[in-house]
């Protein structure tokens, strides 16, 4: 099943990507009843955190991929939630983008390890797109360094006994 999903989130993933829905006639809605019904704090066997993509409204076009994944796995047992961050991209300023990502993967762990505490039965699942992304890749395996016109700081991985409930899936597009 695990195979079937990360197929199926790849298929997703790209079959999205090149709609925006923030746009005036957006044919990917990322703020739908249908997407909004799997979001929920509580336990459940399976949770997504959603870093979405740069300029992008909560929960952006992962949201879609969530949705397609907790509808798969059925809504009982499947949640999500947002990875709490600006996702400013290069267009707010040239450290805009560094400050973002930094304040994401910062929530992002923290979002995460106080999840996996509270629910120590959940399988973690990660997406993100774009920037959001760089804010996965960065929890999961640490990072910094010179990004576009800015620097970040240096940030620790994500600590073992988090990672190892942790399923990755990510697609980038430019900031």
């Amino acid at each position: 099943m695990r195979a079937a999903l990360s197929t199926f989130a790849l298929i997703a993933a790209v079959a999205f990507a090149q709609e925006r829905c923030d746009a005036p006639y957006p044919n990917v809605f990322c703020n739908t009843t249908e997407i909004l019904a799997f979001e929920s704090y509580d336990c459940s066997p399976y949770h997504i955190f959603i870093a979405r993509g740069s300029d992008e409204p909560y929960p952006g076009r992962p949201g879609n991929i969530s949705r397609e994944i907790c509808t798969r796995i059925g809504k009982d047992d499947c949640t999500f939630e947002n990875i709490e961050y600006p996702a400013k991209s290069t267009a707010w300023g040239k450290e805009e983008w560094c400050k973002s990502e930094t304040q994401g993967q910062t929530n992002g762990r923290a979002q995460m390890e106080g999840y996996a505490q509270k629910c120590p039965n959940s399988k973690l699942i990660m997406t993100g797109l774009s920037q959001g992304a760089a804010v996965i890749q960065t929890i999961l395996a640490g990072g910094g360094g010179k990004v576009f016109e800015c620097e970040q700081a240096q940030a620790p991985a994500l600590n073992a006994a988090t990672g190892s409930k942790s399923k990755r899936r990510t697609s980038r597009s430019p900031p």
